[in-house]
């Protein structure tokens, strides 16, 4: 069940969309890569977007603990895209998502800032034995670090709800479940009013077969894509997509290889911006049970059929920054063409953009969406593209830094150019960093230090760099005086759960004593302990909305002086 872990019609009324077509020529024509700068020789798996530049994606965390299995905990990171679409930099989310239990596949919702994830689930009071865990999926804001997260009301401690997938607007949700009227692992459909979702609706039998259905990922709300066990594969799990057509969903159909292969294929996205896209296998010839791999085309791996009889405009899109009138590259764009609702007074769109009190965008009055677009701005921040001339535009903007910005766009009476002026978010005030402390060999019994640049990796043990100057000055103060013993305690921030944060505390307090004892320093002379997140320096406690420098504060080492 390694993939688990990982791991009724959509439509909105009077709502369709452009049609997509894929173009089999440029993806048999493809070239696969491993992505060797972040696969090892662990687990990765599941990628799926985050953010303008980032891959978010599942990895064993090999510098954690283990489950009742041997297992190294699943976790979820982040990767960065070079300029070639290649991921490079990796780091784990914070610890109030990656729990200690597994976490699985995700979804981003950039309009809201929420993130939902999987994560096995167990009832402690039984044991964590294999008959009492089971998968829900779980929602955390971005704006308070993702902590407290809350499970959705549609999971159950009686079956498996996981493996999310949104919609662009995130009012509807794609998962995987085998709830009741399941066959094995089917896929559901849920429908967000307001702040409440409703009730899972099973996609038909297009898409849901007898076989295992899992991974789901939506593409531009109308290509489906999925992994599947079915017959008529190329062997294990396969990638298959379904399409809408007007309200109903296509036969699912086989991507071709080099995408499956005769082994586990999971996890499909597409890269627009680099005619590609990443998927997960466990084919030979990687580095480790699971790889992620980078798909690279001459040309997009779906095409656009351009509506018909309607004539088209060039148009010129241009992203500026409004305090400095600077072109803003990598803005994502995206243009929706809207129906003017005929209840509307005066025939015009009325839509409120922006944060609400919670962060949460605001629409007064849901357009009908006819067809809609994705591009990203270029290094001269502007866009190029082909437009229906009478068509009307809703045009939203992202990118990180900047206020969300939603501007109405008709080419016929706005012209062929347009300017999308981006507000950056305020910068928060810096933390004031306290300077490296020194121990002196004459320190008094009872003295406490501590030492801020001690740090540590995110979600480990291990130690950084910049620790060992102020390890050493610890070394050569307990050399001078070697009837010195000390007390050597490790703190962390106020994120994620409180027992795994006290865990992973002395963990790091036995790290810094392994590297004095190491280098000559009697062990008997050192006493550790980890107090986790019980001694918190300033607000930044649960629930409470930090920077990332104030929870850095609270990740400390300090030392008191026992004789």
């Amino acid at each position: 069940m390694r993939w688990i872990i990982f791991t009724a019609l959509f439509f909105i009324q009077k709502q369709s969309f452009a049609q997509w077509v894929l173009d089999s020529m440029a993806l048999k024509k493809a070239v696969v890569t491993n992505e060797v700068l972040i696969n090892s020789k662990h687990m990765e798996s599941s990628p799926v977007n985050y953010k303008e530049d980032y891959v978010l994606l599942v990895k064993s965390n090999n510098d954690g603990p283990k489950d009742e299995n041997g297992e190294y905990y699943f976790d979820l990171v982040y990767a960065a895209k070079n300029g070639k679409g290649q991921l490079a930099r990796q780091a784990f989310l914070p610890f109030s998502v990656n729990s200690n239990k597994h976490e699985g596949q995700a979804a981003y919702d950039a309009l809201t800032e929420k993130l939902y994830f999987t994560r096995s689930w167990y009832d402690e009071e039984r044991g964590t034995h294999k008959d009492t865990i089971v998968l829900k999926i779980y929602e955390a804001r971005e704006s308070n670090q993702y902590a407290n997260p809350v499970v959705l009301p549609f999971c159950s401690d009686k079956y498996d709800v996981c493996h999310p997938t949104l919609s662009r607007n995130g009012n509807v949700m794609f998962f995987s479940s085998n709830m009741p009227g399941s066959a094995k692992m089917d896929l559901y459909r849920v429908e967000k009013t307001g702040k409440s979702w409703g009730v899972p609706v099973k996609l038909p039998s297009s898409i849901n077969g007898i076989a295992n259905e899992v991974f789901p990922y939506l593409y531009r709300d109308s290509i489906l894509f999925f992994s599947s066990d079915r017959t008529g594969g190329s062997g294990g799990f396969d990638i298959f997509y379904s399409q809408l057509k007007d309200t109903s969903w296509s036969a699912a159909m086989l991507l071709p290889y080099p995408v499956n292969s005769s082994f586990d294929d999971i996890g499909f996205l597409i890269n627009d911006r680099m005619n590609g896209a990443y998927f997960s296998s466990n084919r030979p010839g990687g580095k480790g049970k699971d790889d992620i791999y980078h798909l690279e085309t001459s040309s997009s791996i779906f095409i656009r059929e351009e509506p018909v009889k309607m004539e088209m405009q060039a148009v010129v899109l241009s992203v500026i920054d409004k305090l400095s009138f600077l072109p803003v590259e990598g803005a994502r764009v995206v243009l929706d063409e809207i129906a003017v609702d005929a209840n509307v007074a005066g025939n015009s769109l009325q839509w409120v953009g922006g944060q609400g009190e919670k962060g949460e965008v605001v629409v007064k009055i849901q357009p009908e969406i006819l067809t809609t677009d994705e591009r990203f701005s270029d290094a001269d921040g502007t866009i190029k593209l082909s437009l229906n001339k009478s068509g009307k535009y809703l045009i939203r903007s992202f990118k990180t830094g900047y206020q969300e910005e939603v501007i109405l766009y008709q080419p016929s009476k706005d012209g062929a150019e347009n300017t999308i002026v981006m507000n950056p978010l305020p910068e928060a005030e810096p933390v004031k960093e306290e300077k490296p402390v020194n121990l002196p060999a004459e320190a008094a019994v009872g003295s406490v230090f501590v030492f801020n640049s001690i740090f540590y990796d995110y979600n480990s043990s291990s130690l950084k760099e910049d620790a060992i100057a102020d390890l050493n000055t610890i070394y050569d103060a307990m050399t001078v005086r070697p009837e010195m013993k000390i007390q050597l305690s490790a703190h962390t921030d106020a994120r994620g759960n409180a027992l795994y944060n006290k865990q992973l505390s002395e963990q790091r307090a036995k790290a810094a004593k392994k590297y004095l004892v190491d280098k000559g320093i009697a062990a008997s002379r050192i006493i550790t302990i980890g107090f986790g997140e019980s001694r918190i320096r300033n607000h930044c406690k649960d629930g409470v909305t930090c920077t990332e420098d104030e929870h850095l504060f609270n990740r400390r080492t300090e030392v008191l002086i026992l004789e």
